[in-house]
């Protein structure tokens, strides 16, 4: 599958839109909404950063938690908190992941995203 996180306009969430026609059509995938970013390793398994809204759903929080998928993006399931403003994550290992942050700090999770520290 493609996967593609859909940029939210005018106060509306980012959505997360999967495709298994090599883009030909796309579809809503399940899963939480304001994704902010996503990287996919393969084709089946990739990672997304999402942050929390807060109850007004103007005014973000900046709560991040680390979301995973092993289907190719068409299922989601929350991994753990992430560090603020993560942008990219790669699986090192089995369980080590390396994230990068907006300031361009470097993080390491050795416990498959459950835990970071810094680099």
């Amino acid at each position: 599958g493609q996967v593609v996180s859909d940029m939210g306009l005018r106060g509306n969430p980012q959505i997360m839109r999967v495709s298994t026609d090599h883009g030909k059509t796309w579809s809503a995938a399940p899963g939480p909404d304001n994704f902010e970013t996503v990287c996919m390793q393969s084709r089946t398994q990739g990672f997304a950063s999402r942050f929390d809204l807060g109850p007004d759903r103007k005014h973000p929080v900046r709560t991040y938690e680390l979301w995973g998928t092993e289907d190719g993006g068409l299922n989601w399931r929350v991994i753990g908190p992430a560090p603020a403003g993560f942008r990219r994550v790669l699986r090192q290992s089995d369980t080590v992941l390396v994230g990068v942050d907006l300031e361009g700090t470097l993080h390491r999770s050795t416990d498959n995203g459950k835990s970071w520290g810094d680099i």
